[in-house]
C-alpha cells in the first residue's frame, strides 16, 4: 500500500468512527463515551504505527525551549484564574477526590490524550509535505474531543448555536490547531504536556474558579493563542539561526518578554470583565452624543460619594441595564444624596433619581470605536 493509501485509510477510519458515534453511540451509550473513545484511540494509534512506522521523538534545545514556554503560559493561566477566584468565588469540584475515584476518572482521558498525540505525531512525521492530510487529521481529532461534550452541545437557535461555538467549538478547534503546529515542529511531548496540564486538572483540584462563561471563553481562547505566538517566535528564530548556541544566548531576552505579554492579555480580559476597580464599558446608544458616541468604550473608575459632582458623567445600573449619563443635579434625601441624570442628546432628564449604591463609577476617559465588535455580536445574539 502506498503512503497516500495508508494515510487515507487512517483518516477514513477516524471519519467512520465519528459517523458511528453520532449515529449510534450518542443515542444509546453516551455515558460510556470516554471509555469507547479511549479504546478506539488506542486501536487506531496502534494501527497507524503498524502502517506508518514510528520515529523516535529525539530531544533538542528547541523542544526544551517550547516546553518551557508551554509550562510558563499554563502557570500564568492558573495564577490569574485563581487570583480572579478570590473576586468571583470558587466552585466545589463535582468529581470525587478520593484516590480510587481520581484514578477511575482520569484513566480514559489520559489514554485519549496520549493516544491522540502519538497518533498525531505518527501521522505527521512521514506526511510533512501533505498539508491537506494534516489539516484533515487536526479537524478529525478536534471532532473526537467535541464528541465527549455531545451532551452539552446544542444548536436549538441562534443564541445557543453562538454559545456552543464560543464555548466549545472555537476553543477546542484553536487548541488542536496549536497542537498540530507544535507536533509538526517539536514532536509530541510538547502537545502531551499542554493537554495533561489543561485537560486533567479539573479531576484533581478541590476548588475551581467560578469565572463564568465570558471569562472562560476569553481564557480558553487566549491560552492557545499565546502559546502559538511565543512558540512560533521561538521556532522561527531557531530555523533562522540554525545554531543552538544562538537560542541559548537570546533565550533570556525572550523569557523577559514572554510572561509580561501573557499577563497583559489576561489583565485586559479582567479590565473589560468589570471586576477590577477600573473597568471598560461599551456605549450602546447615542444618548450622550457628541461627548460620547455609540460604539465608544469608556474607562470607568469607582468613585466615593463625596467626589461625585454636577456635570460628572457616571455609569449606573437600572433594571439590569448599564446607563451612561451626566449628573445634572443632586439633592440630599434622608441623610444621603440622590442624583438627577440626563443624556446630553436627550431632550428631557431621566425619570426618577439614581442612588449612590446603583452607581458603578465615574467616566474618566473614552476610547473611540473600541466597543463596536462587542455591540455587533450582542445584537446578533439577541436578534430574534
Amino acid at each position: 500500500m502506498s503512503r497516500l493509501g495508508k494515510t487515507s485509510t487512517i483518516i477514513g477510519c477516524i471519519a467512520l468512527y465519528l459517523l458511528a458515534f453520532y449515529s449510534f453511540i450518542i443515542e444509546k451509550y453516551l455515558g460510556y463515551a470516554e471509555f469507547i473513545t479511549a479504546s478506539f484511540m488506542l486501536l487506531i494509534t496502534y494501527f497507524a504505527i503498524l502502517l506508518l512506522g514510528y520515529q523516535k521523538d529525539k530531544k533538542g534545545i528547541l523542544k526544551t525551549r517550547v516546553n518551557y514556554i508551554i509550562l510558563s503560559c499554563v502557570i500564568v493561566y492558573f495564577i490569574l484564574a485563581y487570583l480572579l477566584g478570590f473576586f468571583l468565588g470558587f466552585l466545589t469540584n463535582g468529581y470525587s477526590l478520593e484516590l480510587h475515584s481520581i484514578v477511575d476518572n482520569i484513566f480514559s482521558p489520559i489514554i485519549i490524550i496520549l493516544a491522540s498525540e502519538v497518533l498525531r505525531y505518527v501521522f505527521i512525521c512521514p506526511n510533512k509535505d501533505k498539508k491537506i492530510g494534516i489539516i484533515l487529521l487536526a479537524i478529525l481529532l478536534a471532532s473526537i474531543e467535541l464528541t465527549l461534550n455531545a451532551g452539552v452541545i446544542k444548536f436549538l437557535d441562534f443564541k445557543t448555536t453562538f454559545q456552543t461555538i464560543a464555548m466549545y467549538i472555537l476553543p477546542i478547534s484553536l487548541k488542536h490547531i496549536v497542537l498540530t503546529y507544535l507536533t509538526y515542529h517539536c514532536g509530541f511531548k510538547a502537545s502531551i504536556l499542554y493537554r495533561l496540564a489543561m485537560d486533567l486538572y479539573c479531576y484533581v483540584i478541590p476548588f475551581i474558579p467560578d469565572l463564568g462563561d465570558y471569562l472562560n471563553i476569553v481564557f480558553n481562547i487566549t491560552l492557545p493563542f499565546a502559546i502559538y505566538i511565543f512558540a512560533s517566535s521561538e521556532i522561527r528564530q531557531y530555523n533562522k539561526n540554525q545554531a543552538e548556541e544562538v537560542i541559548k544566548k537570546e533565550g533570556k531576552k525572550r523569557d523577559f518578554i514572554t510572561v509580561p505579554v501573557i499577563i497583559f492579555i489576561f489583565c485586559f480580559a479582567i479590565l473589560i470583565s468589570g471586576i477590577a476597580p477600573v473597568t471598560i464599558v461599551g456605549v450602546a446608544s447615542g444618548s450622550m452624543n457628541p461627548a460620547i458616541n455609540r460604539g465608544d468604550g469608556v474607562l470607568v473608575t469607582k468613585a466615593k460619594e463625596a467626589d461625585l459632582r454636577e456635570q460628572d458623567i457616571i455609569v449606573f445600573q437600572r433594571k439590569e441595564k448599564k446607563i451612561i449619563h451626566r449628573i445634572i443635579s443632586k439633592e440630599e434625601v434622608d441623610g444621603s444624596f440622590v442624583y438627577h441624570t440626563k443624556g446630553d442628546a436627550n431632550n428631557t432628564a431621566d425619570e426618577g433619581t439614581v442612588k449612590y449604591e446603583d452607581i458603578i463609577g465615574k467616566v474618566n476617559f473614552k476610547i473611540r470605536y473600541i466597543a463596536y465588535p462587542s455591540l455587533y455580536l450582542n445584537e446578533l445574539i439577541n436578534k430574534e
